[in-house]
């Protein structure tokens, strides 16, 4: 059976993952989950994920329901060349570091300064609590991308699939990405050579980018 993936391209986390596959030359099943319809909250996919989010992978009956596990699961399985996930020891406590600092301060603080607020909540206005604590954040993002071009180093590896999701996604909601030239030019050199980045990453960026605008917009 292959690899099964239920995503939606407006999810950051989804895209680590599907683009994660793409380099890793996995052909998934994929399962479109319409999260702004409640289908997350349906029988079937609650039964997979009781938190209600995407993605989730499946591989062989085998149910990981968070991106970050998901991302090291797939490299560990399908990288025979353990390029995006070395064996060594510093170099993968370097890589969880920017796993946990993507999900627990990147993205969290995101969340609560443009999608929660504008996208579930309706408020039409950012959170500048949130948003002055986003901005810290890329501060420390770019001083660790200073001398190197990958978020952990000088090759690429899964932390830099979680973190370009999440980046991304900020610029396409109108954070000033480019005030951190670091960061910026990580971000066009993720444009330029990860695979499937188009079709994947700015296409669901691109979606964001639209339902945000709208819902900043509506009445």
């Amino acid at each position: 059976m292959p690899v099964e993936i239920y995503y939606n391209l407006a999810s950051p986390p989804s895209r680590a993952v599907l683009l994660l596959a793409k380099t890793l030359k996995i052909v998934p099943a994929l399962h479109l989950v319409d999260i702004l319809k409640g289908e997350q909250f349906n029988p079937d996919f609650t039964e997979l994920n009781p938190q209600h989010t995407v993605p989730v992978l499946i591989d062989e009956g085998f149910i990981i329901t968070e991106s970050q596990a998901s991302l090291i699961y797939l490299a560990d399985i399908y990288d025979e060349s353990k390029s995006v996930y070395p064996e060594d020891v510093e170099q993968t406590a370097v890589i969880h570091q920017r796993l946990y600092f993507n999900v627990g301060t990147i993205m969290r603080r995101l969340l609560g300064a443009y999608i929660m607020p504008v996208i579930f909540e309706n408020k039409r206005k950012v959170d500048d609590e949130n948003l002055t604590m986003l901005e810290e954040a890329f501060n420390t993002l770019n001083i660790y991308l200073d001398g190197q071009n990958w978020v952990a180093g000088d090759q690429i590896t899964i932390a830099d699939f979680s973190l370009i999701a999440s980046v991304s996604t900020a610029e396409a909601v109108g954070f000033p990405v480019s005030k951190y030239p670091n960061v910026m030019a990580w971000l066009d050199r993720c444009k330029s050579t990860m695979t499937g980045y188009k079709e994947i990453n700015q296409e669901g960026c691109d979606l964001m980018a639209q339902v945000y605008k709208a819902k900043m917009h509506s009445n």
